[in-house]
């Protein structure tokens, strides 16, 4: 769909607000941070008397960032985006230091204190390597940090892997889980920019790990400019350029053979560099990544090809008056296939999904004063969602950077019409004893093919008032086209055809003060948002009729945090934080097929709901770091989450037909402790031992799970209330171990000899992951009847894995080359594959209650219950004792599944090389 401007108001209401709204941003506009720059600080002395320095000029070389120090010897820098600097000072007397090296983070305030020595004529100065801390002393709240020079060395495919190795996270069907939240608790950001999908809560845009200056991810506690998060946010911070390089590299499965290396091909390419005295930086990457199997079991099944690409583009101007403009544009698509167990004889007509994102903003960052600053950002985000049956046809000759194609559900005959009357073709048929347990004919019951096209602006404003308190005030204006067609099916079997075109916006506004003593940082903030789904009362169906008090009035919440730090110790500091969150509710949840007016389209439907309220979060956390030896540190956090207000489904008895509805009817809890033992770099080795405990118990692990799992055990039409209690929820690990360990050798740039080349720059980086058993969700076939296992009442085994990659370094003159090998899964250890669900049919309910009589009788060709494949001898009878054989095969084919197998051993071979 194309784009379209931003959407007009007649509400009166609205235009006041935005009017509101407008005023502030012209008020501030010419006084107070982005969630993408952070702030170096210090205390320079006299290196002699130790006394503090007024007057001295820091800087960082190559940038207008720049200032002096007062009084006491204090200064601060802010404004700086996340990177390496070298910082410079200078003053009258003194013999100038230059810092090297000096990491700067996103929303982190990096201490650096120098002493100046005496000198009473101009030299040249010294220059140092800035070390940085091993305790952080700034952290209010958990903050791990991915570093991107470590990223590349590990055995991990894109930044994603690298997250789920983090304590706390449980990753299910490509989703995440931090502490015990939903997958639709997450937000994703990429230089401060959410590329979250509002309508089905997943990340809308892949991101190339080549491309980033800075990854982080955030749990439990977030600042006041964060929104729309209730368990996570997961941070990038895209490059910006700067000397002129150049990096290729490639890494391959295919050349291990088909089941060591299922197809898997990977290549990444960016370039950055920087012009007009260094004024202007550009940088680009992209990513291309083909598998024949995404989601590797024991044996290869098919059905599970994948091609992803994404690529990005990034200028950075500074201007004249303290201006720095930046453009950023991005794309990316994932495409492939899903196997299903049910459609084993034919898997192409199974699932398949295609999902594309671009994005494109233009950010003004300007400094106002050496303690103020601003950022005016301002932008646009598609992305779609389509699945549905692939046509296996077009994909025969198709290359990696077409699309797949979709039948049309008309097309692929997904449903047939009978007298007037639409029924799905993937039914039930009673004949031969495999069709209970397989489909044979007919497809995918489901297509979808979704937009959503949003567009935003965002103003923050930083002022550093004194040397304690920094205020940021922004605000963040969300303004959505979403247009969707969905073809599901009710409990019932009734095809529905669920289309709509809507235009809500979201509106937020915050406040907050990081004050700053000596030993004590306290993070103080105050967000407020506002949702207006646009929805009106003449647009609803015939389940509102009758029903008063409907509240679709836009909802207003208010989310106070706080977050202390509190030095102890040199070595050690603990943390403590507070926060009430929100999430904002799927788009899907409030819209989907609100228009019904057909009574029997409202039978074992789930209807969306316009006056859903936003679930909430109440998080609380404590936490400590100490460094118990030169180079080691140990940290401890421990957190109590309070979910509440949830979207579950719920039965609602109405007249004329009762119906399912999204309510805010869920709650959990989880609770947990984190513990981390770092070896932080040194010459030759680092590593660290990371471990959690958590519990995470619900009523709902999603907003479908309890609804579906009703399905899995109701018989027939009778259709009823929900039950409503309190289990643990499908990502409830209660014991994760992870354990990572990196050898160097020497880096020899010299000419010596074989063995000692051999001897040098090689890198062995091991990464260990124990995970416990997750509540089981799998529904085997025990009898005929296909009695199913109550959801959450066992737990699948315990799995481990140990991957490795070893990486030569050559040095080629003025290039730089890197071999690589790479073993995931080196003991080849059987692990089960919790990510696998089976999908209910459409008519599943109407055969729970069928049993076949026991073979008592032959039958021939000329009988509807003659099977065809079960007559071994072919002589046009299907006996008895070949029925038993047929049903007896049957049920072992389907509950020999591999999809419950994970991945064996696999090995890919890499190569990169730096121009």
């Amino acid at each position: 769909m194309s784009s379209f401007p931003f959407p007009t108001y007649k509400s009166g209401g609205d235009m006041r607000y935005l009017a509101m709204l407008a005023g502030f941003l012209i008020t501030i506009s010419g006084t107070a941070q982005a969630g993408n720059t952070g702030k170096i600080s210090g205390q320079i002395t006299d290196a002699g008397n130790g006394l503090p320095l007024f007057g001295a000029v820091v800087s960082v070389p190559g940038t207008s960032i720049g200032g002096f120090t007062d009084d006491q010897g204090r200064y601060f820098l802010i404004n700086i985006p996340p990177g390496s600097y070298s910082i410079r000072v200078n003053m009258t007397g003194y013999s100038p230091v230059t810092v090297i090296d000096v990491k700067c983070t996103q929303d982190i305030t990096t201490k650096l204190n120098l002493k100046l020595k005496v000198s009473p004529i101009m030299t040249e100065g010294i220059v140092v390597t800035a070390q940085r801390p091993i305790v952080d002393k700034e952290l209010t709240a958990t903050r791990r940090t991915i570093k991107i020079e470590n990223l590349a060395l590990m055995p991990w495919d894109t930044p994603e892997k690298a997250v789920a190795s983090q304590p706390g996270v449980v990753t299910k069907s490509q989703e995440f889980h931090i502490r015990g939240g939903r997958s639709d608790e997450v937000s994703y950001l990429l230089d401060g920019i959410s590329v979250r999908d509002a309508v089905e809560g997943y990340s809308g845009l892949l991101v190339n790990s080549n491309a980033l200056s800075d990854l982080n991810m955030l749990t439990g506690i977030f600042d006041a400019q964060y929104g729309e998060v209730m368990s996570g946010v997961i941070e990038a911070s895209i490059k910006n350029g700067g000397d002129a390089a150049l990096n290729f590299s490639t890494k391959s499965g295919k050349v291990m053979g088909s089941q060591t290396g299922r197809g898997y091909q990977n290549y990444q390419l960016d370039y950055g560099r920087s012009l007009l005295r260094d004024k202007l930086r550009i940088f680009g990457a992209a990513d291309l990544s083909l598998t024949d199997d995404w989601e590797p079991h024991r044996e290869m099944v098919p059905h599970q090809d994948r091609q992803d690409y994404s690529g990005l583009v990034k200028t950075t101007y500074t201007a004249p008056l303290g201006i720095r403009l930046t453009a950023l544009g991005a794309q990316s698509r994932s495409q492939y296939g899903y196997y299903g167990h049910d459609w084993y004889f034919f898997p192409g007509s199974y699932r398949s999904d295609l999902r594309k994102g671009r994005l494109g903003s233009f950010n003004i960052n300007q400094s106002l004063s050496r303690a103020t600053f601003y950022n005016l950002n301002l932008g646009w985000f598609w992305n779609t969602g389509k699945f549905g049956v692939r046509d296996t046809f077009w994909d025969i000759g198709r290359y990696w950077w077409e699309d797949i194609k979709f039948f049309d559900y008309q097309d692929n005959q997904i449903y047939y019409d009978e007298n007037g009357a639409a029924h799905f073709t993937a039914g039930y048929n009673p004949y031969g004893y495999d069709r209970m347990l397989f489909y044979r004919y007919g497809s995918y019951w489901k297509y979808r093919d979704r937009v959503t096209d949003q567009r935003f602006v965002k103003f923050d404003i930083t002022s550093q008032v004194n040397t304690i308190h920094q205020l940021k005030l922004g605000t963040d204006l969300k303004f959505y086209r979403i247009n969707n067609f969905y073809l599901y099916p009710t409990a019932n079997g009734i095809p529905i055809f669920d289309a709509y075109d809507k235009n809500p916006s979201t509106q937020a506004v915050y406040l907050q003060d990081k004050v700053e003593y000596q030993g004590l940082v306290v993070n103080l903030g105050l967000r407020y948002e506002r949702i207006d789904p646009k929805v009106s009362a003449t647009s609803l169906g015939l389940w509102a009729q009758g029903l008063e008090n409907i509240d679709l009035s836009p909802k207003s919440i208010y989310s106070p945090r706080v977050g202390l730090s509190y030095i102890i110790s040199p070595v050690t500091t603990f943390h403590l934080g507070y926060g009430k969150y929100f999430q904002q509710p799927q788009f899907q949840h409030l819209y989907q097929y609100l228009g019904a007016y057909n009574a029997i389209e409202l039978k074992g439907n789930i209807l969306g709901n316009p006056s859903l309220k936003p679930p909430t979060t109440t998080s609380l956390e404590f936490g400590t770091v100490t460094e118990f030896a030169k180079e080691w540190s140990f940290d401890l956090t421990i957190y109590s989450k309070d979910i509440r207000h949830l979207i579950g489904v719920e039965y609602i008895p109405a007249v004329p037909e009762a119906y399912y509805q999204y309510r805010n009817i869920d709650n959990a809890s989880s609770k947990g402790i984190e513990a981390t033992i770092k070896k932080h770099l040194g010459q030759r080795f680092t590593g660290l031992v990371q471990y959690s405990y958590a519990k995470a118990e619900g009523t709902g692990s999603s907003p479908q799970a309890v609804w579906e799992k009703y399905l899995s055990t109701v018989q027939g039409e009778s259709l009823g209330t929900l039950p409503q209690e309190s289990i643990p929820l499908e990502f409830d690990q209660r014991n994760k171990v992870s354990l990572e360990a990196s050898v160097f050798s020497r880096e020899d740039s010299g000419t010596g000899s074989l063995k000692r080349w051999v001897k040098s720059g090689n890198t062995l980086n091991l990464i260990f992951q124990y995970g416990s058993g997750l509540p089981s969700a799998v529904t085997p076939v025990d009898t005929i009847t296909r009695d199913a296992q109550d959801l959450n009442d066992d737990r699948s085994s315990a799995t481990k894995q140990l991957d490795l990659k070893f990486t030569k370094k050559m040095n080629l003159g003025r290039w730089s080359g890197y071999l690589s090998l790479e073993i995931l899964n080196v003991f080849n250890w059987e692990n089960f594959n919790y990510s696998y669900q089976r999908e209910i049919g459409p008519y599943e309910i109407y055969t729970k209650d069928w049993t076949p009589r026991s073979p008592s009788a032959d039958y021939t060709s000329g009988s509807p219950y003659y099977d065809a494949t079960g007559d071994q001898d072919q002589n046009g009878v299907f006996e008895v004792s070949e029925q038993w054989a047929q049903w007896e095969y049957f049920s072992q084919l389907y509950n020999s599944n591999p999809a419950l197998s994970s991945m064996p051993r696999l090995m890919r071979l890499g190569f990169k090389i730096t121009f």
